[in-house]
């Protein structure tokens, strides 16, 4: 296991991690100039690509535990410090993310999932369900051949709350990266969990129908608190 720390705050995942310099330009011509992910929100992420080109994400699946809640409630930014992971096409510019979030709904943790769209600047958001810290999240994201879209579930294991979502896709593009994600600049480090980490396992990711073991590359993006 490899550490991310982002100021006081570390995201562990489940994976080999090779942490990189801050910047948007990486994996030779992959990040282009035009306004994709990642976004100038972003803390810090990690990314796993299809191992051939052109190979669709479809199936990602994920754990994670619900963190202490921040020592401050008014801390976080208006747009709530998320911890998600998502899938997009190249360049990204369409994000499907099933997402925990601090604030969304006021001083609580919810779950939810969400779809963004660059170029039309749309934003969806399912129904949520409160957590608690310590609440295990389980979310998985998989490709409907016969539909052509992504089918999202979200749930909660000890309350049973769920929600799925249904993502029509854009026939021209084809789903091939996958982030892992800490979202939303709070006004100081009392808005970040007070526990100082959150945990992604049991992770399992297929490209065109097969189990791969992810290349994981990891970057400090926009780090904050002396990170």
């Amino acid at each position: 296991k490899m550490k991310v720390k982002v100021a006081t705050f570390v995201v562990v995942l489940a994976v080999v991690l090779i942490v990189g310099v801050c910047g948007v330009k990486f994996g030779g011509d992959y990040q282009t100039e035009l306004r994709d992910d990642p976004a100038d929100s972003w803390l810090a992420y990690t990314i796993a690509s299809s191992p051939k080109p052109g190979q669709r994400v479809t199936f990602v699946n994920a754990t994670w535990k619900v963190p202490a809640n921040p020592l401050s409630f008014s801390a976080g930014d208006s747009a709530a410090p998320g911890f998600w992971y998502g899938i997009e096409p190249r360049p990204a510019s369409n994000l499907i993310q099933p997402i925990l979030a601090w604030g969304y709904t006021p001083s609580t943790y919810t779950i939810f999932n969400g779809y963004f769209q660059w170029d039309s600047d749309y934003w969806y958001s399912s129904s949520q369900g409160v957590v608690k810290p310590g609440n295990t999240i389980n979310a998985y994201v998989q490709y409907i051949p016969t539909s052509g879209a992504y089918k999202m579930v979200t749930k909660c294991l000890e309350t049973g709350w769920s929600v799925t979502t249904d993502i029509t896709l854009e026939s021209y593009k084809t789903y091939t990266d996958v982030y892992f994600v800490i979202e939303h600049h709070p006004n100081t480090c009392r808005g970040l969990p007070s526990s100082g980490s959150v945990t992604f396992y049991d992770i399992e990711v297929h490209w065109d129908h097969k189990k791969v073991l992810p290349q994981w590359k990891g970057y400090q993006y926009r780090p904050i608190c002396n990170s």
